[in-house]
């Protein structure tokens, strides 16, 4: 069994293990080892920041406006909401808003921003 603890900001997750098996070999007839190891294993992760929030507007003209704070992001757009095949719009340093007119032929537009 696991336990999540925290060291700062930091996650830690702990396992302990006792193993003992026991291991016959067909190359050595008739030998049979007893295999027994305990311990503890720890994996050390990062606090994750929050995914970048993206408001969506609508602005007349059929136009959306898409906006957020200004930081180092990646904006996509995709047909569907697994963003299988996403279509990245090009951001410039600083800009923290994008107007978009979806195509006519398009029912449904996803739009996700995300850091690099």
């Amino acid at each position: 069994m696991g336990q999540l603890t925290w060291e700062g900001d930091v996650p830690v997750l702990k396992f302990d293990f006792d193993i003992e098996q026991e291991v016959e070999s067909d190359e050595f007839e008739g030998i049979t080892v007893l295999v027994s190891a305990n311990g503890s294993v720890f994996a050390y992760g990062e606090r994750l920041a929050s995914p970048p929030l993206l408001a969506i507007a609508p602005t007349g003209g059929s136009q959306l406006r898409l906006a957020w704070e200004i930081g180092d992001y990646i904006l996509e757009a995709a047909a569907e909401p697994t963003f299988a095949e996403p279509e990245t719009i090009v951001l410039t340093d600083g800009q923290a808003e994008h107007i978009i007119k979806p195509d006519g032929d398009q029912t449904h537009r996803f739009f996700r921003l995300r850091t690099p």
